[in-house]
């Protein structure tokens, strides 16, 4: 598949990616406001939707019905995957108040820092977890024969 084809697939799915991604976000800030637990269920429940979405050309609903059947084919790794990346999210965004908070904001090379490290470190943390995610789908795949093992099909 090419990148071209790969970005038609995106855009020709992109209101219902943008349905689903609504629908898992209400879950979670709605399901966070009476306690936290409820919206972490719903994130964790949720993990797979988008490359259910994607990978399987799955509707809205199938992909968040597949999503909680697949999470739980790995609930362990799931619970541990959001655990570390809470983590990693907590350590980023107190890093960045601690940046705010030190930082003379109206000196232009300190503001370029602050915003150099968001840059750097967001989409990183944003590109590691949706790789874990869609190997972690991948894996769970394989697992039940829908899919070959990369290294069989090398062979």
């Amino acid at each position: 598949m090419s990148l071209k084809d790969a970005l038609k697939r995106l855009l020709g799915r992109s209101p219902s990616l943008l349905i689903l991604s609504f629908l898992i976000g209400c879950g979670v800030v709605f399901g966070s406001i009476p306690l936290v637990l409820p919206g972490l269920i719903v994130l964790m429940l949720t993990v797979f939707a988008v490359p259910v979405m994607l990978l399987e050309q799955a509707g809205v609903v199938i992909a968040l019905r597949r999503s909680m059947h697949l999470v739980r084919e790995r609930i362990g790794t799931v619970i541990e995957l959001l655990v570390a990346f809470g983590v990693v999210g907590q350590v980023t965004v107190l890093s960045f108040v601690w940046l705010t908070a030190t930082l003379n904001l109206s000196d232009m090379e300190d503001l370029v820092t602050m915003w150099a490290f968001i840059g750097l470190i967001l989409p990183a943390l944003v590109c590691v977890y949706g790789t874990v995610v869609t190997i972690l789908y991948h894996d769970i795949r394989v697992s039940h024969g829908e899919l070959q093992a990369a290294n069989a099909t090398q062979q």
